[in-house]
């Protein structure tokens, strides 16, 4: 028996490895070959322009809400209109709040809950019906908002 070292060892089968690689890929016809090959690339290229598609239109959208950003008004401590005390549920804001989440209505200082303590719709804020924080003559209603 001869000694082989293990580096000779690993080039042999090496070689065997890349021999058998080579026996495979000839048994695969060029032209299966090329149609697998065309169609990979196909394949590829429409990725591709969907990807530049969904680039652009993230690029789109980052302008629209930079825009919006920009343009968007807010009003710190508008008293909306309608009367304060008598019972009265129903007030009116200067503009439509945009979005209505933006909404802040403050009862003496305290921070009601939309859709708890009031509603909005359009430029109209109601006091929820047997709410603590109708107001009465004495009290303040505040407003904070974007639109």
């Amino acid at each position: 028996m001869t000694d082989i070292s293990v580096e000779e060892s690993i080039r042999k089968l090496s070689e065997a490895v890349n021999q058998i690689s080579h026996a495979v890929a000839a048994t695969v016809s060029t032209s299966r070959y090329s149609q697998l090959s065309t169609a990979i690339n196909n394949q590829l290229g429409v990725m591709e322009a969907e990807i530049d598609n969904l680039a652009s239109d993230v690029e789109a959208l980052d302008a629209k809400v930079e825009l919006l950003r920009v343009n968007a008004t807010q009003i710190d401590d508008e008293t909306p209109a309608g009367t304060i005390g008598g019972g009265n549920r129903v007030f009116r804001l200067a503009h439509i709040p945009s979005p209505a989440t933006s909404v802040q209505l403050f009862h003496n200082g305290t921070l009601l809950i939309r859709n708890v303590d009031f509603t909005i719709v359009s430029d109209i804020i109601t006091i929820t019906s047997g709410s603590p924080h109708i107001p009465s003559a004495s009290d303040t209603l505040r407003v904070f908002y974007r639109f």
